[in-house]
Formats: C-alpha cells, sequence, structure tokens
C-alpha cells in the first residue's frame, strides 16, 4: 500500500500551503482552500488517515484518472488533482512542483510523478499539520 502524506505548512484567507510526499519522497507542494469548519466546496478536509483509490476518468468530471479519498467527514468526492489557484479547488487537494502566493505550480507534472508512483495500487492518504 503506498502512503501519500500531505503535510500543512500555512494558511492565509484563501489557502493552505503544504508540501506532499509519497511513500517518504516528497513529490512537491499542495494548495488547498483555508479551514471553514469543513463547509462542502469551501474548506479543506479535517486531518486524518483516509483510504483512497484511483478514480478513472470515465467516471470523473475530469479528462484524467485521479486520487480520490473516501469516508471524508460530511464530505464527497474529495480527490487529489490537477490545478493552480484557490478557484481551481472546492475542497480538494491541488499539487504542484513549485508555489507562490496562494498558488502551485507545474500541477501536472507534479500530478504525474504522483500517479507513476502509485498507479493500481491500494493508498492511504495521511492529512496532517506541520507542528
Amino acid at each position: 500500500m503506498s502512503e501519500i502524506r500531505v503535510i500543512r505548512k500555512e494558511e492565509t484567507d484563501e489557502a493552505t500551503l503544504g508540501e506532499i510526499y509519497v511513500d517518504g519522497h516528497k513529490i512537491g507542494h499542495t494548495l488547498e482552500p483555508p479551514w471553514r469548519q469543513n463547509k462542502t466546496n469551501e474548506s479543506c478536509i479535517p486531518p486524518g488517515e483516509y483510504k483512497a483509490f484511483i478514480r478513472e476518468k470515465k467516471t470523473s468530471r475530469w479528462d484524467y484518472d485521479v486520487i480520490q479519498l473516501e469516508e471524508v467527514f460530511k464530505r464527497a468526492a474529495v480527490q487529489i488533482h490537477v490545478g493552480n489557484y484557490p478557484r481551481n479547488t472546492k475542497g480538494c487537494i491541488l499539487v504542484g512542483k513549485g508555489k507562490g502566493e496562494n498558488a502551485v505550480w507545474n500541477s501536472r507534472d507534479a500530478f504525474n510523478e504522483i500517479m507513476s508512483k502509485v498507479d493500481g495500487q491500494k493508498l492511504r492518504v495521511v492529512v496532517e499539520y506541520d507542528n
């Protein structure tokens, strides 16, 4: 089983920024909405451990496979996918190789690297704050 670890490093009024690792190897950076009491389409998800799976593009709104988390408290269809800015996420985790102010860059490169490391495997996603 592969482990994807999201370590949240900072929060602004617009975004939560962090780092993402696959099996201990740093891939890049993350961008999520700020914490807004777990409100659907507005908030990042609660920290914790989640089972996840590869959701095939034919069942998704995206034109590529995504990673979808399971059993997120009071939420549905929370995914790790491509995007650069807070407007590209409604509670999902965006990834990038670089980061800027409330943004991540080279998102598709980071996402493709993650998928190359986890493709076809059972997944565990750990979301935590850097203490």
